[in-house]
């Protein structure tokens, strides 16, 4: 009878052991079945702290990281359609409109203007996808070079002289002679992007300031204006993709929004930062630091 006894509290105790350690398995798989169908809602609800816990916790993180990841996937492609099909609704419009037999030659000197600038915003459009989406695919970078960040700033406001010397800018430009090894060609890029936005959101007479200096083992980069400036609720997404500020959108319907996250993706590589400081009606300063020791 002992022994009868004692072999059935063992069965009991391995079934409730067996089904302890089971359920928690099933609970995984039928998740894994869910999030195989695209479906990421699969909070699992295990309080334990063993391994099999862990796990679950893990799982559980990992689904909620590829619900973000799809959602933000899913708007990506929704702002890429969108982006696209903007300049190419305008292009078809304008090109039937050409046709006509009626209009005068001025007419047709506005609309195959329009369609110049369509198509230029459109090159420009699928350009930054290019590079956001090659840029993306990098864990480090590639070319490292050593090169004077002061010449590519020179070079930069030289070529861009016409744009501020046609609004009138006053350009306050203090510039140390810093040698630095990385990608010249990508950060020449991130110099552009925010100089030319400094130069968008500026008034005419207005002034931007450009400073590069070392401080102990950095380089610092300033870009300051006295434009319109940004909100504390646009600053939060200022470096999302196609993210555009209303005040934005109303001085340059042409912009793309990809610019910055193009600037700060490039400035990650770089293992810096990149950090914006604005306020409304009073302007915008953007600060990149850079590691000296930074591959």
């Amino acid at each position: 009878m002992i022994l009868t006894f004692t072999s059935i509290i063992s069965i009991l105790l391995v079934l409730i052991s067996g089904r302890y350690i089971v359920s928690p398995i099933i609970k995984l798989t039928n998740a894994t079945k869910k999030i195989r169908k695209g479906n990421y809602d699969v909070a699992l609800q295990v309080r334990r702290k063993d391994e099999i816990g862990q796990l679950a916790a893990s799982f559980s993180k990992m689904a909620s990281e590829l619900e973000k990841s799809e959602a933000a996937r899913q708007e990506f492609v929704a702002n890429v359609s969108h982006e696209l099909q903007s300049p190419l609704t305008s292009m078809q419009g304008f090109a039937t409109l050409l046709r006509s037999e009626t209009l005068t030659e001025k007419e047709q000197a506005e609309y195959l203007a329009v369609l110049s600038e369509e198509t230029m915003r459109l090159s420009s459009l699928t350009k930054q996808l290019l590079t956001l989406a090659s840029l993306d695919q990098e864990a480090t970078l590639r070319k490292k070079e050593t090169f004077q960040l002061e010449a590519q700033w020179r070079q930069l406001l030289q070529m861009t002289e016409w744009s501020w010397r046609e609004k009138e800018l006053t350009m306050d430009v203090e510039l140390e002679d810093v040698i630095y090894t990385g990608d010249a060609e990508l950060l020449y890029q991130v110099w552009s992007n925010l100089l030319t936005n400094a130069m968008k959101f500026t008034p005419k007479g207005g002034i931007i300031k450009i400073h590069l200096y070392e401080k102990a083992n950095e380089v610092v980069v300033e870009v300051a204006d006295n434009g319109i400036g940004i909100s504390d609720k646009d600053k939060a997404h200022i470096f999302s993709r196609f993210y555009k500020a209303d005040q934005s959108r109303l001085r340059e319907e042409g912009s793309i929004g990809l610019g910055l996250s193009i600037s700060k993706k490039i400035i990650d590589l770089h293992n810096g930062t990149i950090c914006v400081e604005s306020k409304l009606g009073q302007g915008t300063t953007f600060t990149v630091t850079l590691p000296r020791i930074n591959l």
